[in-house]
């Protein structure tokens, strides 16, 4: 038993510790937080199978908690799964170590192949996980939009527009809603998951979209040709505030080469939306740009929200980890794409 085994009980917590937990998230972490709030809510996000998704390190002398760290797994019957690390936080004063140690304890009890994380602060979580994670990917997800071409701007604040280029008909890609898991696993070639890095599996995709409590998410299969094997899956949510609309592409697996081909649909969803949006790191660029959409650079002129609840006109930066270099990050992965 090292030192901090010796002050502190860590371990996997139980059903019954999850009002504690959620009154640490209100006090320590983000006071009135969804988790803090909706006992309903953390239980679909951070409860599988009965299985609490927390590691609490509890003082053995007073008994307080600590120390939280909380993980989603990408699937759920591998043998050694991929992990996002979530809501990673001990108090102040707390040993130093305390949070690394509830790190390895998550490694340790879950048999993990890896852990990653998204929406780190670059000014103090970033650090830690250069140094002690050794995390060989630490970067900021690109974000790229395109725009509707209208006369006012509800949602986007735009001081330039570029219109998305004509499309080659012999690049466009066949995309097909599917509208419930049943035909998404019906369509779906498994090989497809396997290019993911997270891996994801077709229970995390259940789970994760079709079953979500509050968010109505679109999932659409993508495919060379009609009627062809789905070749990539597109994830997508409409974004709705004070009467605009915007639609958010918030995850993809598969070939990646399949998005070039999406200018056709990009074309005819900006009918119905503002603009459309893809947060995203580890993908090609060139067929982001090949489909038309559009870097926001650090120099861009336009502002591209990413916060809706409560709402506000400003760019956001979200930050990302991986032990390995070639891991994909997307806009739903970890708890980013999460009501408030």
């Amino acid at each position: 038993m090292n030192i901090l085994e010796e002050k502190y009980e860590i371990r996997r917590a139980h059903s019954a510790e999850i009002d504690e937990i959620r009154a640490f998230i209100d006090a320590h972490w983000r006071h009135d937080h969804i988790l803090a709030r909706d006992r309903a809510f953390f239980e679909y996000e951070m409860v599988v199978d009965g299985q609490v998704n927390f590691v609490i390190a509890r003082e053995r002398a007073g008994g307080a908690i600590h120390a939280i760290h909380g993980f989603i797994l990408t699937c759920k019957d591998c043998e050694r799964p991929d992990i996002w690390g979530v809501m990673w936080k001990a108090l102040p004063g707390a040993p130093a170590l305390l949070g690394h140690e509830t790190t390895r304890k998550i490694m340790e009890i879950t048999n993990a192949r890896a852990m990653y994380s998204v929406g780190d602060n670059p000014k103090t979580s970033v650090p830690i996980l250069k140094i002690l994670r050794k995390y060989k990917d630490v970067s900021r997800m690109k974000h790229y939009y395109c725009l509707a071409a209208q006369d006012e701007y509800r949602l986007a604040v735009v001081r330039h527009y570029e219109p998305l280029p004509e499309a080659d008909p012999k690049s466009a890609v066949q995309v097909k809603l599917l509208c419930d898991y049943g035909e998404l696993e019906r369509s779906l070639d498994l090989s497809v998951l396997k290019q993911s890095c997270p891996h994801k599996d077709l229970w995390y995709l259940r789970h994760r979209y079709f079953e979500h409590p509050r968010y109505d998410y679109e999932i659409y299969g993508l495919s060379a040709d009609r009627g062809g094997s789905v070749a990539a899956l597109l994830i997508a949510r409409k974004q709705e505030y004070q009467g605009a609309r915007a639609l958010r592409l918030v995850d993809y697996l598969g070939e990646q080469s399949c998005f070039g081909g999406l200018t056709p649909f990009l074309r005819e969803k900006l009918r119905e939306f503002e603009y459309l949006d893809f947060y995203c790191h580890g993908f090609e660029e060139r067929y982001l740009t090949q489909a038309g959409m559009v870097e926001l650079t650090a120099d861009d002129s336009n502002i591209i929200p990413n916060y809706f609840a409560p709402y506000e006109a400003r760019n956001i930066d979200i930050w990302v980890g991986a032990p390995e270099t070639g891991a994909t990050f997307f806009k739903a992965d970890g708890d980013q794409d999460r009501p408030n």
